[in-house]
């Protein structure tokens, strides 16, 4: 960001934040690197920001980013668990992470999946003591299903419909509700043990 920018910026250099659609189909998160750029990204369904520059647009019209930050955008799409039907395995393949689609549906979140499949991948690498054809490796499509449940799981929100029409406002003003049901669960799946 040049000058004008920075100085622009409503957004702190050291505190994420978090928009919530009206109807709770999705997020957008925004976090500023130093002096550089700010990231901003929609995630989850379209919901209330559609785009990433629509989402943009939201941010400069609350004041949060700079007027004239470009609507150039470098991204990449990912798939959701249960949403995705990719062949997680193969002779001497493993698909991990984002490219086996496991960003978790409430959230979108993906980097604890992520690294949590890639230590179920590497047990499984080393149990199949140099043979990696596909029986071999058919541990690591059952593993993931015990830690992330079956691929045909529902993905539809975070919310269920009525809840998102009716309570979505009043639920997300609730400071419980946002820190254990959308941070701790929703987010850091805090439930869920960690993986042995």
């Amino acid at each position: 960001m040049d000058p004008e920018q920075v100085a622009d910026c409503q957004v702190r250099a050291n505190t994420p934040e978090l928009y919530f659609c009206r109807d709770l189909k999705g997020y957008g998160w925004c976090f500023r690197k130093a002096t550089t750029s700010i990231s901003a990204r929609p995630r989850g369904q379209s919901g209330s920001f559609g785009t990433a520059p629509g989402f943009c647009d939201f941010l400069r019209r609350r004041g949060r980013v700079p007027r004239n930050i470009p609507d150039k955008f470098h991204g990449h799409a990912y798939l959701l668990h249960g949403h995705s039907r990719r062949k997680l395995f193969d002779d001497g393949v493993l698909l991990v992470g984002d490219a086996a689609g496991l960003a978790y549906p409430e959230s979108g979140e993906g980097i604890r999946p992520a690294v949590e499949s890639g230590l179920i991948a590497a047990a499984v690498a080393v149990e199949s003591e140099g043979d990696y054809g596909y029986q071999r490796l058919q541990a690591y499509s059952d593993r993931l299903t015990a830690r992330f449940g079956p691929e045909s799981a529902s993905a539809g929100g975070m919310v269920p419909g009525f809840l998102r029409k009716v309570l979505a406002g009043a639920l997300l003003g609730n400071r419980w509700f946002t820190r254990r049901v959308v941070l701790d669960r929703w987010f850091l799946h805090a439930h869920q043990p960690l993986l042995q």
